[in-house]
């Protein structure tokens, strides 16, 4: 849904929804006190009246509004960057209950200019990591519009970052 936004270069606020008639749980994003979109697990109820055996996530958005907000966005455009982006990759022991937001929070409060983005590609959980543990893998993409980065100053802004991750979340970096 993010990324739609993104993309459609609208800002909503997305929050966690109490109650929603035909969700068991469900996320919803507003702008301005309208609701732009939500996105949430069906009810089982409903499911058991079609026969449904798996959970089914459905999204509902309110393209009416999104088109309208989408009308008021500016085109700009830049230049394809020269430069290569850099990607590195950590994977890190945390809490059970740590959150993905709260670690890429963490990483670009960094402010070093040069990361670009933040994914989470895995999340593995076993009683081997201890209990209530799990392991998270994130990539991080670094690039500069001037330059092509050396691999000392992706190095340099990557010890940054997990210092930053070390002291705020507590998380234990996993060596290879």
């Amino acid at each position: 849904m993010e990324a739609i936004f993104k993309y459609l270069g609208v800002s909503a606020k997305g929050e966690s929804l109490e109650k929603h008639p035909g969700f068991e749980f469900a996320w919803g994003w507003k702008k301005d006190e309208k609701i732009v979109a939500v996105i949430g697990e069906v009810k089982r109820q409903l499911l058991n009246r079609f026969d449904i055996k798996q959970p089914v996530f459905h999204a509902d958005l309110n393209w009416r509004l999104l088109l309208q907000l989408n009308q008021e966005k500016k085109i700009s455009v830049k230049e394809v960057p020269r430069f290569p982006a850099v990607q590195r990759d950590l994977s890190m022991i945390v809490g059970s209950e740590l959150k993905y937001e709260s670690i890429e929070k963490a990483a670009l409060d960094v402010r070093n200019g040069r990361l670009q983005k933040v994914d989470l590609f895995d999340i593995f959980e076993s009683d081997k990591l201890g209990k209530g543990k799990k392991s998270m893998a994130v990539s991080f993409t670094f690039q500069d519009e001037e330059k092509t980065l050396t691999d000392q100053e992706v190095d340099q802004m990557m010890q940054q970052i997990m210092r930053a991750l070390e002291s705020r979340l507590k998380v234990e970096i996993r060596k290879s």
